[in-house]
This record gives C-alpha cells, sequence and structure tokens, in this order.
C-alpha cells in the first residue's frame, strides 16, 4: 500500500484549524466538555456541574466565549486557554500510513525562539511524557530531542525538534513520533497464499481439503491483520494522549502558541 496522509481526531470539530488563526478556531460540544473537564483537573473550588458543556450552536464556541462561561463559574482564562491547546492538539494530529510503519506528527507554535534555560526546561517536560532520557543535539538554529533508541530501525522512535517556522515568522516545536510494524504485511501475504491453496483444486482438479486449508490460511492472515490494527490504533491513541500531554507542559511553561496541523 502506498503511503497516505489523513488527519484524525477531527470529526468532533465543525471547522479545521489548518488555516484558521487561533482566536478564529470553534469547538463543538463534546469539545468544550473536554476543555471544560481538563481546565478544571484538580481545582475543588470550581461545582462538578460546570463540566457539562453549555449549549453549543452548529458553529461552535471559540475561545473568547469559553473565557467568558470561565468567568462565571470561577475558571481562569489561563487554565481555559491551556486546556483548549490540548484539545487542539489531539485534533490536529497527522498521520502517515504505510504498510509497514505509521507515523503522528504535531506542531506547537511559537512567537519567539525560546531561551537556552526554556529549552533546557521543554526537554525536562518531553523526558516526563514520554519517559525517556533521550538525546539532545543543536544544528545551527535548529535544536532537536530524541528518543534514545531513535536510530534503531524496528522500534516506537519519537524525535522533537525546535525550528523557524516555515510559514510564519515565530518559530515552532515538531513533535513527530514513528513505529514500524509488519503484521499488516505478514497477514496479507498469508491471506495471499490462502487464495492460492483454495484455488489449487480449481486449477489441478486436487481434492477438495486443498480448499479447506486454504481458507484456514485466509482466516490467519485476516487474524494477523486485525491484531495489526487493533495494536496501530492502540498505538496512535497512546501517542496522541502523549502529545496532548506535552501541549500542556509547554503551557505551563507559559509558552505561547496553539498547535497547528503539518502539512
Amino acid at each position: 500500500m502506498s503511503g497516505t496522509t489523513h488527519l484524525i481526531a477531527m470529526t468532533n470539530g465543525p471547522l479545521p484549524h489548518e488555516t484558521a488563526a487561533p482566536a478564529d478556531v470553534r469547538y463543538a460540544e463534546a469539545e468544550v466538555t473536554m476543555i471544560l473537564r481538563l481546565a478544571t483537573e484538580g481545582d475543588s473550588t470550581v461545582g462538578r456541574s460546570v463540566l457539562s458543556a453549555p449549549e453549543v450552536s452548529r458553529q461552535g464556541l471559540a475561545l473568547a466565549d469559553l473565557h467568558r462561561i470561565g468567568e462565571e463559574v470561577g475558571i481562569a482564562p489561563d487554565r481555559l486557554t491551556a486546556a483548549a491547546r490540548q484539545v487542539d492538539a489531539e485534533r490536529m494530529v497527522t498521520q502517515r500510513v504505510d504498510t509497514n510503519s505509521l507515523e503522528l506528527t504535531t506542531s506547537f507554535q511559537l512567537a519567539e525562539a525560546p531561551s537556552e534555560e526554556t529549552w533546557g526546561r521543554i526537554v525536562a517536560v518531553l523526558r516526563d511524557v514520554f519517559e525517556d532520557s533521550g538525546v539532545v543535539t543543536h544544528e545551527g538554529s535548529l535544536r532537536r530531542w530524541r528518543s534514545k533508541d531513535y536510530e534503531q530501525q524496528d522500534v516506537s522512535r519519537i524525535e522533537v525538534r525546535l525550528e523557524p517556522d516555515p510559514y510564519g515568522t515565530g518559530w515552532r516545536l515538531l513533535l513527530a513520533s514513528r513505529a514500524v510494524d509488519h503484521t499488516m504485511s505478514v497477514g496479507g501475504v498469508l491471506a495471499g497464499l490462502g487464495v492460492v491453496i483454495a484455488a489449487i483444486p480449481l486449477v489441478t482438479g486436487l481434492p477438495s481439503r486443498f480448499s479447506v486449508l486454504g481458507a484456514l490460511v485466509v482466516g490467519c492472515g485476516a487474524l494477523v491483520c486485525a491484531g495489526g490494527y487493533r495494536w496501530r490504533d492502540t498505538w496512535r491513541q497512546r501517542r496522541t494522549q502523549h502529545f496532548r500531554a506535552a501541549v500542556a507542559g509547554l503551557c505551563r511553561l507559559g509558552l505561547s502558541g496553539a498547535p497547528v496541523a503539518r502539512d
């Protein structure tokens, strides 16, 4: 299967984020509920009743609308903004899939290049979120943090790059993770082999038990493919949660910006 690219985690949103400025982004009812929940985590002063989203029109709610709601129920604007950025990060993950690999990518915009001290704090957040000490490298203005086993081919690899935004005047943190998985290929080979075996009696006149054997091999191939699909889906969900947690950490550092999709 040739490589394809599509966006995931966007079905709940009324409007895509790729071309919208942060102030123009609107959130659907399910996303508003998630933002309110994230913004009130650990805050016992806010009643649980606010976790139910207010009535949301088809156009959704903008961040300014959420700030007005927060003012009414006692949620600080910075907590709502940080929560919205987490939802953005999950909503705008780009997924690239081919037969033997899966890659997830998202970006976080920065108004300016962070200082050495701030970069060190960013690295600390990444190490904590991904539970990996990683390796830090510098190439001119480009800074990079990679998981310590990044050079190994058959593992789940993580890379975070700090670089000038090629589409704007600021900077961006590009978060990418890639996993290698051969189960779909193996399952496809088994299924193809089963079809060949099942067709043998039709071509050669041999006993029909070959057809039964072929059907069993096709079934095994289908099971292997199903297992591979389930593993990929679980990996994607886990990595998306990691991306959201990383964005939450960046917001706690006081970094401005919003996640954006990568072309």
